[in-house]
This record gives C-alpha cells, sequence and structure tokens, in this order.
C-alpha cells in the first residue's frame, strides 16, 4: 500500500529534506508537502502552539494544521543528537510529543498519525536504525528499507556539494542546479559579501526571515550562509572556545561566523537568533566577539512574530550603507583573523595562590554556606556573595542577553557585586547539554572581561561531562598537593587513554593520587553539609504549615542552619543535622489542622532563590499550605 506522507515545510525541512523525499519516494509512498508559509499558515500556528515557543516552531504548528486532514500520517522525527557529541534543540527533542498533544486537543485521539522515529547519535542510535524504524512503521521488508535508505543517503550528499557550492537550498529545491547561484563562492569579485548566521529554519524561510536574503541581494550584494562553509572548518573554530558546545546547529552558525571572521570572506554579517531561543541567547555573545576581534560588522535581528517588515528592511540598508561606507573611507590595514586565531579564554589573569580570593553565586539561603566550608577546608580565602536584591537583578539585566533567561542574569550580578568586593577568582558550575546552564559559566567569564574586570574563571563541571580527571583538576587548582607537575599530567593521559579504549570510565580513577583522596574527604564532607540542610528545611516545609505561632518554623530553620554552618567534621555535621531536627520538630504545632498539600514544581534556580521566587515557600506554609518540593 502507498501511503501518502506529510511533511511540514518547517524547521529542519531547510536541512534534511533530500535525505527525507528520496526514501520516501524509493518505497513508492507520496510524500505531500505543506504549502510556503504565510499568513495563514504562521496565524494558526500563533493560535494553538505554546506562547514561550520561538516563533519557527509556533510556524511549524501552522504547517502541520495544514497537512494534517490532506495525508495518512505526518513525519515529524525526533532528532536528539546529529553528532557524537551534542543535542539538538530542547524544542526538536519534544516536538512529536507537542504535536501529538496539540492535536489530540484539537481533534480527539482520531484522524491523525505521526510517523516518528528516534536519531540519536549521542547514544550510537544511527540514522540507519532511523529509515530502518520508519519503514518498519510503513510495513516494508528490510532489504528494500535499506535499498532506499541508501540512495537516500546519497542524495543528501548531492545536496550537501550543492550547497558547499554556494547554492542556496530554497535554489536546490526549484531546481536551478544549472544556474548561477547567487551566494556562496560563485559571487563576482568585488562585490559586498554578507555572512546571514543563523538557523536554516530562518534564514530560508522567505515569511519568517521577512525575505532577508532576496532582500540583501535585491542591493547587490552577495551572500554566504553556515550551510555553505565545509565541515572540517566548523570543527577547527570549536577549539577555539573555552570548553565543548553541546548544542549541534549552534556548532554550525559559531563555526561559519569564526571561519568568516578567521579569513576575511565577508564585508558584514548579520546574526538571526530566534527569540526566545535559549542556545541562540547564549551564542550571540561569542558571535559578537568574533566579529568584534576580527573589526567586521555585526547587526543582529531578533526574529519573532512582533517583528515588522519595515524596520528589518530599514536595518539592513543602514547597515549595508554603513559597509560601503566604512569601504569607500578605510583601508583595511589590520589583520582579519587577528582576534580569532587567539582562542576565547586565552590569556586569562594567573593569580598566585596565596592570593586568590574566590567567591561564586547565590542560590538559595545555604548553597553558599556549603561553598565556604568547600573553600576553607581547601585552604583557600572566599568572600560570600551578598543575598540578591533589587540592585543584584539591575547589574545582571544591564549587562546579560537580553534573551538569557533570568538564572544567568541574577549570576552575573552576584558576580559584580563579589568582584567589587575584592574576590579575584569566580566559579561555576558546568554542565554537558542539552540546558543552556552549561555554558553559562562561559559566557559569565566573557560578558566580564569584556566590562574590564580582571580574574580567574573556573568551571567545575560533572565527572560525566568532560571526564574525572577533569572534575579533579578544579579542586587541584585550590589544593594542588605536592605531585610533581610533569608526573600528574602524564599519569592523567595514561589512564584517559585507557578509559577511552576500553569504554571503562572508572579506569580515570587510576590516575588519582593520595592528595586527591585527601580532597575526596574534603568532597564528601562538603556534600554531607548540603544533604544536611536540604533535611532541616524539608522537616520545616513539613512543619510550617501546622505551626500555632507563624514565624515559629523560620526561626527554628534559622538556627538549624547555624548549626550545621558551625559544624566541620563528619560527627559535626551530623550532630548539628540531629539537633537542628529537634529543635524545628518542637515548633508547637496543630496536627489537626485541615491543610492544603502543595507540589512545588520548576527550574531548580527559581525554586531555591527566595529573592526571585518571592519567598513563595515561606509564604504559602504560613498560610497553612503544605509544600512538596519537586
Amino acid at each position: 500500500m502507498a501511503f501518502k506522507i506529510g511533511v511540514p515545510q518547517a524547521l529542519l525541512y531547510y536541512k534534511y529534506f533530500p535525505l527525507w523525499k528520496t526514501f520516501f519516494d524509493e518505497l513508492n509512498c507520496q510524500v505531500a508537502v505543506s504549502n510556503a508559509t504565510n499568513k495563514r499558515i504562521l496565524n494558526a500556528g500563533l493560535v494553538v502552539a505554546e506562547n514561550e515557543l520561538c516563533l519557527p516552531v509556533k510556524a511549524f504548528f501552522g504547517h502541520v494544521l495544514d497537512l494534517v486532514d490532506k495525508v495518512d500520517f505526518l513525519f515529524i522525527p525526533r532528532l536528539v543528537s546529529v553528532d557524537p557529541d551534542g543535542y539538538t534543540c530542547p524544542k526538536l527533542l519534544g516536538l512529536p510529543d507537542m504535536v501529538e498533544n496539540t492535536l489530540r486537543e484539537l481533534k480527539g485521539r482520531e484522524g491523525f498519525n505521526i510517523l516518528c522515529s528516534l536519531i540519536d547519535l549521542k547514544e550510537k542510535k544511527p540514522w540507519s536504525l532511523f529509515f530502518e524504524q520508519l519503514g518498519e512503521k510503513l510495513g516494508y521488508a528490510p532489504s528494500r528499507i535499506f535499498k532506499a535508505y541508501k540512495r537516500a543517503q546519497k542524495a543528501q550528499e548531492q545536496f550537501h556539494s550543492l550547497l558547499m557550492r554556494g547554492y542556496l537550498p530554497t535554489e536546490i529545491f526549484a531546481g536551478k542546479r544549472g544556474k548561477e547561484s547567487q551566494g556562496g563562492p560563485t559571487c563576482r569579485m568585488g562585490r559586498l559579501t554578507i555572512g546571514i548566521a543563523g538557523h536554516c529554519y530562518l534564514i530560508y524561510d522567505p515569511h519568517i526571515s521577512m525575505n532577508i536574503v532576496k532582500k540583501i541581494q535585491d542591493a547587490g550584494a552577495c551572500i554566504l550562509t553556515p550551510e555553505m562553509v565545509p565541515d572540517f572548518e566548523i570543527k577547527k573554530s570549536l577549539s577555539t572556545l573555552p570548553k565543548p558546545l553541546f548544542w549541534n546547529y549552534q556548532k554550525r552558525i559559531f563555526g561559519a561566523v569564526w571561519h568568516w571572521c578567521q579569513n576575511g570572506q565577508v564585508d558584514g554579517i548579520i546574526y538571526l537568533p530566534a527569540f526566545p531561543c535559549g542556545p541562540d541567547s547564549v551564542m550571540g555573545g561569542f558571535i559578537e566577539h568574533e566579529a568584534k576581534g576580527a573589526g567586521i560588522p555585526l547587526s543582529s535581528i531578533s526574529i519573532d512574530e512582533h517583528a515588522g517588515e519595515a524596520g528589518v528592511r530599514t536595518r539592513i540598508e543602514a547597515f549595508m550603507d554603513m559597509i560601503q561606507w566604512k569601504r569607500g573611507q578605510i583601508t583595511k590595514s589590520f589583520s582579519v583573523g587577528k582576534a580569532a586565531d587567539k582562542p576565547l579564554g586565552s590569556g586569562r589573569t594567573r593569580i598566585s595562590i596565596k592570593e586568590r580570593v574566590v567567591s561564586f553565586p547565590r542560590m538559595g539561603e545555604d548553597t553558599h554556606l556549603v561553598l565556604k566550608y568547600l573553600f576553607k577546608s581547601l585552604g583557600t580565602s572566599c568572600i560570600i556573595p551578598p543575598p540578591t536584591t533589587e540592585r543584584t537583578l539591575k547589574l545582571g539585566v544591564k549587562y546579560a542577553p537580553e534573551t538569557i533567561c533570568l538564572p544567568l542574569k541574577v549570576n552575573l550580578g552576584n558576580y559584580i557585586e563579589v568582584l567589587e568586593k575584592g574576590a579575584n577568582v569566580l566559579v561555576h558550575a558546568g554542565g554537558c547539554g542539552p540546558c543552556r546552564f552549561g555554558y553559562y559559566g562561559v559566557l559569565a567569564e566573557l560578558i566580564l572581561k569584556e566590562l574590564g574586570y580582571k580574574f580567574e574563571f573556573k568551571i567545575l563541571e560533572p565527572p560525566g561531562s568532560q571526564g574525572l580527571q577533569t572534575f579533579a583538576d578544579f579542586f587541584r587548582f585550590f589544593s594542588p598537593g605536592k605531585v610533581s607537575p610533569i608526573f600528574l599530567p602524564l599519569l592523567k593521559r595514561i589512564a584517559r587513554g585507557a578509559a577511552s579504549l576500553s569504554g571503562r570510565m572508572w579506569m580515570e580513577l587510576l590516575a588519582l593520587t593520595p592528595h586527591d583522596r585527601t580532597l575526596w574527604r574534603i568532597i564528601k564532607a562538603s556534600f554531607l553539609k548540603k544533604r544536611a540542610f536540604d533535611t532541616v528545611e524539608k522537616r520545616a516545609l513539613e512543619t510550617r504549615c501546622y505551626e500555632v505561632k507563624k514565624g515559629e518554623t523560620t526561626k527554628a530553620l534559622k538556627s538549624a542552619r547555624s548549626f550545621i554552618d558551625q559544624a566541620q567534621t563528619l560527627e559535626e555535621i551530623e550532630e548539628a543535622k540531629e539537633e537542628g531536627l529537634k529543635l524545628i520538630s518542637a515548633v508547637e504545632q496543630d496536627p489537626a489542622r485541615d491543610v492544603l498539600r502543595v507540589g512545588l514544581v520548576g527550574e531548580f534556580f527559581i525554586l531555591l532563590e527566595p529573592f526571585i521566587n518571592f519567598d513563595i515557600e515561606k509564604f504559602l506554609g504560613e498560610e497553612g499550605i503544605y509544600i512538596e518540593r519537586g
């Protein structure tokens, strides 16, 4: 049976359509593509999609509605990871679920079928398995599925080859292969060249981008896009970042900008972030840094449903006029790519061990107390960040990217306040994605350095992110011990190599020294102290709603925290925790009171930081509501 497969003309259509279409064609399925994005389709998506989603995803919903009643299956793949070292956008991870839930609300359980398969190269689930699962769901034999996959793979390679020659995806889909491309390396010498950095589903969708490609071409300029940059250049650019970048598609966007700046291929760059895309908001700072270092003008045009075509046209015209003026007024005497030769994070301030004064962001009521204990145990002076206030928030909002989420803005304000107090080493937790939190520290360092602050910045990466040795190196920085500086790197390389070859990450433990075991005892004690704080806080949440005299639980919790804060040894920490629990349990309660039970869920920083959440746990508890924290 030949099925009719609906492919929305949105999102990754512009990256993988030849792959998908060829596969379904080879199985004798009919491929139905939704109409090009227009006002009707976009408005339909805006009506049904969640308000917090970015514009391209909202448009995708409109394309789904354009197809749902016309096809046997809606093809919506789940792309988790398209390279072994990262993730796609969190919205793409959950796209099939979001669409299914929305259609169920609109149409009930009948009337639609979603054809979905998983691609996750990070977990070694390759494209071949992706297509095998698709074919099986459609009822085809393995041999036929394999043949269709191979043909699809070849079609995608041809598509990629045309992109490298400077053709745009829209030109290729329209069959303009034999004609001169309007972009890329075929541009005539002497013409203005503009690099457009952004996602394929923003650049090549004329309605969403307000036809930015055509506007630039009509002004007589050539264009370059990230899809025209070779893969090896993209990989080369990533080595200039302070830590591995874990968003698949942001790698190409940043890599393209780095390549253009390094080689002087463009006269200007237009960056198109999608509001409120988290990864885009993070990478904007690094893109701006590259362009500024290379002396290349950059204009950032945020795309959302409120952007007006007239305003975009005016900005593009002004930007290109400025570039033309610059061309006519000055000769490029600087070395293009000079800043790009120096990796981000290189040339950092080095501070001697004795002079180090460490600090960190404020998060909740006790995390700073645990970190104070940790660094004191490591023999390092530290400054406790003051409680978060309106000033903290204003400082963060002033200097952070506009579309970055609130926790980073607060963290940035915390950092500025402790730098003002004399801190010269800042620390932050790391991560391996897909949440942007894993890149907060790197972005904060970039912003603060550009503001002129002098400091060292250390990121604590979890052991599962960059390995146990990277995790241990964070603590060795503050307490290096007496291991030979030649011996330790050699031991680390041997252990890492053994772990990588064997696939057993525990083999990195072989490089731990006796001093490392001392550090581990300090780390363990810090974790136990944090657990003690969490235990008494949980007891307070359970008690506050039953207290007879309002405020008594909060007073007891404050004393319990003080006990734990003063405890130094493992035994003292355990004793302080028990004393704190007794103190809270001694609060007079009315167990017969009929209380509401409310669960609090959300982003962990927002849950923990009372200034940001308006101390909601205390407020609800004192109103007689039992709180269960998610």
